[in-house]
């Protein structure tokens, strides 16, 4: 998972013997302080170039993870990127493995998501076809202008503004992820090869080989590196016959609103990001431009600041005071704050 994060290190790949040992000792020495659990690996798979580790962080402990694995392996090398920390492990033949230990807040997510490989990654552009985003931390629903027209309380996308990038979270829980898909949880654990995986994915009626004819540039990219991704694309190409009279199925965002009941809270960012874009004209940096109140472009960000200050000492929070407002009223204070200022 933390690829090649050590490069002071030289580190080996091992077999699974000798990495089930190195997986009981990390058991002897961090389960009774920290819980962990272990990706399932690719049952295809014959050598490793690292040992993934998950873990959740303990709030009791005084002590950080890395000052553990400090003191508890004594690593000649050691690299924080994120939530991934890869450290050299050192082996019975004194040669290193890399090992990286994954911060995650559900551990059954995140080994559900990193286990069997690429299975995540290939899952994730499913669900990213329908409008939907997988990943280790659990299922979000990409919140956009169309979602907000479509199935909250809005009828004027323009009163949402240009930037609107909102996500809502759906589950953390595999077994409702892979319901909502049609994927039977049941099975997963139990693939005995690589095939077997190619054809679980492939059993939801949301699976269409189509999605993998439009991965963008930078996806693409990526699974250039992924060996196992590769064979997946290429067994698709193969078996695209078996699947010519599948249904096309785009809609899942309403779906995904009324089966994980978030119409509220799809509700509540329209009304947050709208309240924004009303600030936004009420209040901005042209509006003091075209008012004329100022030499120098320069000043404008402290007068902005100066201006927010002022309005919190004589009405309270800024916020709260935009509400209540109207567009003259904020002109008449932005006027007075000058003209107070250049009197002074």
């Amino acid at each position: 998972m933390g690829g090649k994060a050590l490069k002071k290190t030289k580190v080996v790949r091992v077999g699974l013997e000798i990495l089930n040992k190195v997986k009981l000792d990390i058991n002897f020495k961090v389960s009774n302080l920290f819980q962990i659990d272990y990706p399932i690996d690719n049952p295809d798979k014959l050598d490793f170039g690292d040992l993934d580790v998950l873990y959740v962080p303990n709030a009791k402990l005084k002590i950080t993870m890395r000052d553990f694995i400090v003191q508890t392996f004594n690593p000649v090398e050691i690299v924080t990127n994120g939530d991934v920390m890869s450290f050299a492990y050192i082996l019975d033949t004194g040669e290193y493995l890399q090992v990286d230990f994954i911060k995650c807040p559900n551990i059954s997510m995140a080994k559900f998501y990193f286990s069997y490989g690429d299975l995540g990654n290939i899952l994730g552009q499913i669900t990213k076809y329908y409008g939907v985003r997988f990943g280790h931390f659990g299922l979000f629903l990409n919140v956009t202008k169309e979602t907000c027209v479509n199935y909250g309380s809005v009828s004027d996308p323009d009163t949402l503004g240009s930037e609107l990038n909102e996500q809502l979270y759906l589950s953390d829980n595999p077994i409702t992820i892979c319901n909502f898909f049609q994927w039977d949880y049941s099975a997963w654990g139990k693939f005995s090869t690589e095939l077997e995986i190619f054809q679980w994915i492939c059993s939801s009626p949301y699976f269409n080989p189509k999605i993998f004819d439009f991965l963008n540039h930078n996806c693409r990219h990526k699974i250039i590196t992924r060996p196992m991704f590769n064979r997946y694309i290429q067994w698709i190409e193969q078996t695209k016959s078996l699947y010519s009279d599948i249904i096309e199925k785009k809609d899942r965002q309403s779906e995904a609103i009324e089966y994980f009941g978030i119409v509220d809270k799809l509700n509540q960012i329209i009304k947050l990001n709208q309240k924004k874009q009303i600030h936004k004209k009420k209040f901005n940096g042209k509006k003091i431009l075209d008012l004329g109140l100022l030499d120098d472009e320069k000043k404008l960000g402290e007068f902005i600041k100066n201006f927010k200050i002022y309005i919190g000492n004589k009405y309270g929070i800024w916020e709260d005071w935009l509400d209540l407002v109207s567009f003259e009223q904020v002109d008449q204070e932005i006027i007075l704050f000058n003209n107070n200022n250049n009197n002074i």
